[in-house]
């Protein structure tokens, strides 16, 4: 086959674009510190660098989730820590109205404490997290709050559902709802059980009335007490899942590094090499192409 100066032309212009090409694509490398950029690149790392994005982004989506719920049950811890206390502090003052040697006006000082203490129960009963009711179940974000000034619950029994695993199944329960907030193990209760306290004292009922209703209090406190330990319960759980995702995302970061990821020195090895390569192709270019006519009668 006669080779012309043409053919020649195309093949040194075909090697220089190769070589060219070889050089931009390792100075990209180093420059983003990608070694995979597209999926021609290298088809395999680039599926498994794509499965690894897709798992850190639902890992963190549920990461998100879960420190959210971190928050709210910690909130919701606060919230039974202070009603314990409300508790506390009413079944002292009704160990102390339970006296028929105490004076009348010590017994109205008392009664009066005892309904700033049931607004103060009411007020925790209206506790919010992020613009939410806890207490409020799936109407949490609504409008009303749980309870209204008598204690009555307005809200729902039907406690918060989330999602913790990266499921899509809402199967992990968040709330506590108020309806379980106040039981005291008896028909009434707890702002019912401390009006009922107030109006005893003040009217100058005797001191086995007003011990009737220590019971009642301590059953409260019982109820509280078993709310707080299931609520952490749920915090330990979630606080485990965020190890987890902790976890999880640096080992799935340091498979997608390997996946995707340029081995620096690798690549400035290649770098080098290429722009050698280049180099040496544009000169042995000159020296393949002959002088034209033109060139000669110059």
């Amino acid at each position: 086959m006669r080779v012309t100066e043409t053919l020649r032309g195309s093949q040194l212009l075909l090697d220089l674009q190769q070589a060219e090409e070889r050089l931009i694509r390792s100075q990209n490398q180093i420059a983003s510190g990608k070694r995979v950029s597209l999926p021609e690149d290298d088809p395999v790392a680039a599926a498994d660098g794509m499965r690894f994005q897709s798992q850190l982004a639902l890992d963190g989506r549920v990461g998100r989730t879960a420190q959210s719920a971190s928050g709210w049950l910690q909130a919701t811890d606060t919230a039974l820590g202070s009603i314990s206390d409300i508790l506390l502090r009413a079944r002292e003052l009704a160990l102390q109205g339970a006296s028929d040697s105490l004076p009348a006006e010590s017994r109205q000082a008392l009664a009066k404490e005892v309904e700033q203490l049931r607004q103060q129960l009411i007020q925790v009963g209206n506790s919010q997290y992020a613009g939410r009711y806890l207490f409020g179940g799936v109407q949490a974000s609504g409008d009303v709050a749980p309870f209204d000034a008598n204690g009555t619950y307005n809200g729902s029994g039907t406690a918060i559902k989330i999602d913790i695993t990266g499921s899509g199944k809402p199967d992990f329960e968040l709330s506590v709802t108020g309806d379980k907030l106040f039981d005291t193990g008896t028909a009434s209760d707890v702002p019912t059980v401390l009006g009922d306290l107030e109006a005893s004292l003040n009217s100058g009922a005797g001191a086995s009335a007003v011990a009737g209703y220590i019971p009642a209090i301590e059953g409260a406190l019982n109820n509280v007490l078993e709310l707080r330990a299931t609520v952490g319960s749920r915090l330990n759980r979630v606080q485990d899942v965020q190890s987890r995702l902790q976890s999880d995302q640096l080992l799935l970061q340091q498979e997608q590094a390997k996946a995707t990821d340029v081995d620096m020195t690798k690549a400035a090895v290649d770098f080098n090499v290429a722009q050698y390569a280049y180099q040496a192709a544009l000169a042995v270019g000159a020296r393949v192409v002959q002088p034209s006519l033109v060139d000669y009668l110059r």
